[in-house]
Formats: C-alpha cells, sequence, structure tokens
C-alpha cells in the first residue's frame, strides 16, 4: 500500500469511495422511481385542475343549495325544450338546436317545485308555475341575435333536489 491509499487515519479510501458509489447509486434510482410515478401523477391533476377552473364555466348558485360547476359535466340537457309560438312545431330539445322566429323555452320535467332560468349571464328569472318557462311570452330570437346562446336551468325538484340543467342553441341572422 502507497500513501495516497491511505488517510489520516491510515484506512483505505477505496472500501469508502465504493462505499459512496452504491448509496449514490442507490439515491439515483430512488430518485428516477420517484419522479416515474409521480410526474404522471402531477400531471393529471394539473389537467383535472384546469378543466375545472375554466374562466368560461359559468357556476349557478341559488341561496339554500350546493354551487354545481358546469365545467364538472354534472349540467344535464334533458328536459330542456323549445316550442314554437304559433304551435306547429312539437317540443323540440334545445341543445344543438338552432332557433328563428318566435319560441318558448321551457322546461319539461316531473315533481318539480321551482325553475330558475338564465339565458345568456341575464338575469336570473324564477317560474314556479307548471308549465315552467323563460317567460310568459313567447320569445323573439332576433332580439337574442345571431350566433350561440346558452340556457341554464336549475330545477328545484319537490324532494329538495337541485339539479343544473344547461343547453347550447343558435339563432339564425334573419
Amino acid at each position: 500500500m502507497n500513501a495516497s491509499d491511505t488517510g489520516r487515519t491510515g484506512r483505505r479510501r477505496s472500501a469508502g469511495g465504493a462505499l459512496s458509489s452504491r448509496v449514490l447509486l442507490a439515491l439515483g434510482a430512488s430518485a428516477g422511481l420517484t419522479a416515474a410515478v409521480a410526474l404522471p401523477m402531477a400531471y393529471q391533476a394539473h389537467e383535472a385542475r384546469s378543466e375545472t377552473d375554466q374562466p368560461s364555466s359559468p357556476r349557478v348558485e341559488v341561496l339554500g343549495t350546493s354551487t354545481v360547476p358546469e365545467a364538472a359535466g354534472i349540467a344535464l340537457r334533458e328536459g330542456l325544450y323549445w316550442v314554437s309560438a304559433d304551435g306547429s312545431a312539437e317540443r323540440v330539445p334545445l341543445h344543438g338546436s338552432t332557433l328563428s322566429g318566435r319560441v318558448q323555452l321551457v322546461v319539461d320535467l316531473t315533481e318539480v317545485e321551482r325553475v330558475d332560468f338564465r339565458l345568456n349571464d341575464d338575469a336570473v328569472v324564477t317560474d314556479e308555475e307548471p308549465p315552467f318557462q323563460l317567460d310568459d311570452e313567447p320569445i323573439d330570437t332576433a332580439a337574442l341575435g345571431p350566433g350561440p346562446h346558452d340556457l341554464v336551468a336549475t330545477v328545484r325538484f319537490d324532494d329538495g333536489r337541485n339539479e343544473l340543467r344547461q343547453a347550447t342553441f343558435g339563432v339564425e341572422q334573419e
């Protein structure tokens, strides 16, 4: 053994160096495995958070009830219909429809106590009598203007449940 193989304590450095290499190798492997597991989980959490934090997603709140974010996929489309003002058409599902002329926007569900309507983020209109409709008079779609429009209805059922219903519809340019 020469002078370069021993330290002040007289021990061989090679044993300590090999131990350090093993520790560093184990730490590196551990960090690699942690990253392999944690990074996909962090990405999924970020994506889930960004889906529910969209600024364009309206939040509908009704006093005394829970808040339901539309982006959570909880809003239902069933039960929202349009009917022509002249009675020439049966009720037609509202979501995805293109409207023109004068129409009634209605909720047709059973065991309903009240419906709070919001059209294009305007003030809430409450209807407590069937048929549950946005307005007593038909709506002139020309007044809404061409393009997409959103109707959000918070339905209060007789048993106290609230459900959010949402439909996007278009208006033709006249």
